[in-house]
């Protein structure tokens, strides 16, 4: 985000996003952080009034389709695996074929 200003703590980067009047960031790399460090990003956005915006869930594919190019393959990976998602304080799976239906718990709608 703001390395070349901050460093690399993600942190410090929401801290500096506060402090230069954002409202909102959005993460590609939330997927591969930590659930203590997505705890502490979450408290900090909430005592910042930073909200999140888009993140990433899944593998992006910047040199070729994935969803369009009809390969079963790829999309299965992006919609058929498992995902952990944090609800409440608790963590569980979801299967993402399932959201629609809320059966993990969590709104899509």
């Amino acid at each position: 985000m703001f390395r070349a200003h901050v460093g690399n703590d993600p942190i410090d980067q929401l801290h500096f996003m506060a402090d230069q009047g954002f409202t909102a960031f959005e993460d590609n790399d939330m997927r591969n952080r930590s659930l203590a460090l997505q705890e502490e990003m979450a408290r900090v956005m909430a005592q910042r009034g930073l909200q999140m915006g888009v993140f990433v869930a899944h593998t992006i594919y910047w040199q070729k389709p994935n969803l369009a190019s009809g390969d079963p393959a790829l999309r299965q990976a992006f919609f058929g695996r498992n995902q952990s998602v944090y609800r409440g304080g608790q963590t569980g799976q979801c299967n993402l074929d399932d959201c629609g239906a809320g059966a993990c718990g969590s709104k899509t709608k």
